[in-house]
């Protein structure tokens, strides 16, 4: 979820079982588990990944695997690994009633 130049506006929305993020820009949703299920198989690839959340004190953790080769990530310089070997880390922790930080890494 890397932000875009203009309308970088999101929503968490958190239930027991999932954290739901949606993005202003083109009205995308993501739907994160919180019930420690596995990520799914290595072949099952998806568009924006396979996310899996857990919250580590104040800070929402997110864990995504199982890109789709030529997906959303493809050939950002930022990011370690491409494609089916990319893993991202993403870290969100409330900082003000209007304000995320927001934390994105990579591991090969």
């Amino acid at each position: 979820m890397l932000p875009p130049p203009n309308n970088a506006h999101l929503q968490l929305v958190q239930t027991p079982a999932f954290v739901l993020i949606v993005t202003e820009t083109l009205t995308e949703a993501r739907v994160v588990p919180l019930d420690g299920r596995p990520h799914l198989p290595p072949a099952m690839l998806r568009w924006k990944g396979d996310s899996r959340g857990k919250w580590e004190g104040d800070t929402f953790v997110v864990d995504t695997t199982n890109f789709r080769p030529k997906g959303i990530y493809h050939n950002l310089d930022l990011l370690k690994g491409t494609d089916d070997a990319l893993h991202v880390i993403e870290r969100f922790r409330l900082v003000s009633a209007d304000t995320i930080a927001y934390r994105l890494t990579s591991q090969p």
